[in-house]
């Protein structure tokens, strides 16, 4: 159904729609997009608010004036797209809901997930992905771009990242445990300190492989990339 019965404010003057979450019992939010750059920020309140970052003033084109359809089926929140206009989001989202976002193909943008802690799921075709803090499981797919990750401390999660034609840079807290599972097709490793001795790499006609723990050994860290490029 149409987002209807939920407490709502609309801001014509800002472009800001935002929605109380709670009161439509809501798990999950999708976001199929095109067009579009979108910077998802987790917070401890019940509400979704959605900003278009550098419009003027709002004209209600649909149901949330901001070329945005919201539609509930069961206890997912879809978010569409509506026109073929370039925008930039900014949406922050209950850290406790689980994120999907899915874009068609159109020139380059950027997804940015910062501080969730339910799952978050992101493919892009050429749009970057960058991944902060999230400490639920993630899997971010690119089919042509790269991939940015700043793993929070106390990762219990898997993630899973792939880019396969493209860098993938990751940065993994000195604390952190984890096990690295990683391919590069063609492509290299650069890394900013030493691997420790249980990090196995190897190397094949045109595949290279890591795999192994760190301290200790934890939450799967998956990789599959051009090249891999890793910091403390």
């Amino acid at each position: 159904m149409i987002w209807a019965g939920i407490a709502c404010t609309f801001c014509a003057n800002a472009q800001q729609y935002q929605a109380y979450l709670n009161k439509a019992n809501i798990l999950s939010v999708s976001f199929q997009l095109k067009n579009s750059s979108l910077c998802v920020i987790g917070t401890t309140n019940d509400s979704l608010t959605i900003t278009v970052l550098g419009a003027g003033p709002a004209s209600l084109k649909d149901s949330s004036g901001i070329d945005l359809r919201l539609t509930i089926t069961g206890q997912m929140l879809l978010i569409e797209k509506t026109s073929e206009m370039p925008k930039n989001y900014l949406v922050k989202l209950p850290r406790q809901v689980a994120l999907t976002i899915e874009e068609e193909f159109r020139p380059p943008q950027k997804f940015e997930i910062t501080d969730m802690d339910a799952a978050v799921s992101v493919h892009s075709w050429v749009s970057k992905i960058i991944l902060v803090n999230n400490q639920g499981s993630v899997t971010a797919i690119s089919e042509a771009a790269d991939i940015f990750a700043t793993l929070p401390p106390g990762l219990n999660q898997p993630y899973s990242l792939i880019s396969s034609g493209r860098p993938i840079d990751i940065t993994i807290p000195k604390k952190s445990k984890i096990t690295l599972n990683a391919e590069m097709v063609a492509g290299r490793l650069i890394t900013d300190f030493k691997l420790n001795s249980r990090v196995k790499t190897a190397v094949g006609d045109s595949l290279q492989t890591i795999k192994g723990p760190f301290n200790g050994g934890g939450a799967i860290l998956k990789v599959k990339s051009n090249t891999l490029i890793l910091h403390q």
